[in-house]
């Protein structure tokens, strides 16, 4: 074992102890190796020792999932390197980084590397910062998903330490149920040490297009008509749809100025009750089109084109999916806040796949359970397949019960209408309890493959499972 590669947990270690729930654990020891070869050295040690490990990439994850109880420590920040590309007689072309690189620097390294073919990995959750170790296990995939699919289809290979340090490899082509299974298991097989990446080609244009609305009834009756057609012709397609409600647009405002990305955006006017921010990808001449259909469906459900945004390029769209990311970090710094008072509270919010469920529907019932209750929140996420983003703003140990109780619910209610209780954000530590018993083809699935990989129950110990000695 090299010298100092494991450290005792002190003050400066602190930041390691939290993720973006601001859920906090404790821990024994950190590390933070810099090649495969220390992860399996860690590991084995960690094994002989019987120590279990909780394995840590960007710590953007809201669910606990990177949070410690006990034990050590696996930071993946310094394995952020590419390792290899390919170019296939095919054109496709590959990548393949260490799983601490964050999705900033993928994009950087990408465009260093294939600038001239106009490539990208299309995969885009909101927070650039997270790792693509992480995106990996959790499966997370973004506004993007309703164009682009499943993130684990982009996943092409993967290099994985098992909890005694040995590496297993598995290929699309050859291992593909295998692979599959293992992307969105939350690290509770092994470790990954590198990831093959597929490349698409970029989009030749894409512009940003950001409805208003006065009445919620008439938002949601445009979402509706907007779901009920393709959105695509030859050569232009909409890639993106998102809604924000008015709650989650006052939290914006109110630290807009201290957000450089989206400062030079219009405010928005307090009388709207929230927004439906859209991407349409391919040719100018062919999205124009589209935005002109868009904009006559907008006006027929009463938004003004006239205050609508509307922008065009990938450096001015950043602008808008700026303005998109700013919701969860603004959800997130408002449980910061609330836990200065009541330290319990933690990240509630709900990601549940009401695959049925017309998005005027769900607004409505979640309006309702909503107005029943005393706790604050805020709504925003992606209309295709119901897949909203409650969060809850619980201030008291009393409403942090509450809510809760009333996610269990949600998710009891999901699940009975053949929807699924866990989405993009894994389940981790803190919605183990609540959705328990909510995802057995799940639980099944991860108990099953701890046997083969992790028979002694070592790592991301506590996550999805009870602990089984």
């Amino acid at each position: 074992m090299e010298k100092n590669l494991i450290e005792s947990m002190g003050e400066k270690y602190e930041e390691f102890l939290i993720d973006e729930s601001k859920y906090r654990g404790y821990a024994d020891g950190i590390s933070f190796p810099e090649s495969e070869e220390q992860v399996c050295q860690i590991l084995r040690q960690m094994k002989e020792q019987k120590i279990p490990v909780t394995i840590q990439g960007g710590k953007t994850g809201i669910v606990g999932g990177a949070v410690p109880h006990g034990g050590h420590i696996l930071n993946l920040s310094r394995m952020n390197r590419v390792l290899d590309w390919e170019k296939c007689s095919t054109g496709e072309i590959y990548i393949t980084v260490e799983p601490g690189i964050p999705l900033m620097d993928l994009k950087k390294e990408v465009l260093r590397l294939f600038g001239k073919e106009k490539v990208f990995w299309p995969v885009q959750p909101t927070e650039e910062s997270a790792t693509v170790g992480g995106v990996a296990a959790t499966s997370a995939q973004g506004p993007n998903g309703y164009w682009y699919g499943k993130s684990s289809q982009y996943i092409a290979k993967v290099r994985m330490a098992c909890a005694g340090g040995e590496i297993v490899e598995f290929d699309r082509e050859k291992d593909a149920q295998k692979l599959e299974s293992l992307l969105g298991l939350e690290g509770l097989a092994g470790v990954f040490t590198a990831l093959t990446l597929r490349l698409v080609k970029k989009p030749e244009d894409v512009w940003g297009i950001c409805f208003f609305f006065e009445k919620e009834e008439e938002l949601a009756d445009f979402s509706d008509a907007l779901n009920g057609r393709k959105w695509e012709n030859q050569e232009a397609h909409l890639s993106l749809k998102e809604y924000l409600d008015r709650d989650t647009i006052k939290m914006i405002q109110r630290r807009k100025q201290d957000m450089a990305k989206i400062r030079e955006l219009p405010d928005v006017d307090e009388d709207f009750d929230g927004m439906i921010y859209l991407e349409l990808e391919g040719s100018s001449d062919c999205m124009e089109e589209l935005a002109a259909d868009l904009m006559e469906l907008a006006a027929e459900h009463g938004s003004d084109p006239d205050v609508a945004w509307a922008l065009s390029g990938e450096a001015e769209v950043e602008k808008l999916r700026a303005f998109r990311h700013a919701a969860a970090e603004s959800a997130n710094l408002r449980v910061e806040a609330n836990r200065k008072e009541t330290p319990e509270i933690t990240k509630l919010s709900t990601d549940f796949i009401w695959e049925g469920r017309e998005f005027s529907k769900l607004l409505k019932f979640y309006r309702q359970e909503l107005a029943q209750t005393s706790i604050e929140s805020a709504v925003f996420g992606h209309l295709e397949s119901g897949h909203l983003h409650v969060n809850l703003f619980p201030q008291t140990e009393q409403e942090y019960q509450k809510a809760c109780e009333l996610l269990r619910t949600w998710a009891q209610n999901c699940v009975s209408e053949r929807g699924k209780a866990v989405g993009e954000h894994g389940v981790g530590k803190l919605k183990k309890t609540i959705l328990r018993g909510l995802y057995p083809e799940r639980e099944n699935l991860c108990r099953e493959l701890k046997r083969l990989y992790d028979p002694e129950f070592l790592m991301n110990r506590e996550d999805v499972l009870d602990r089984e000695e």
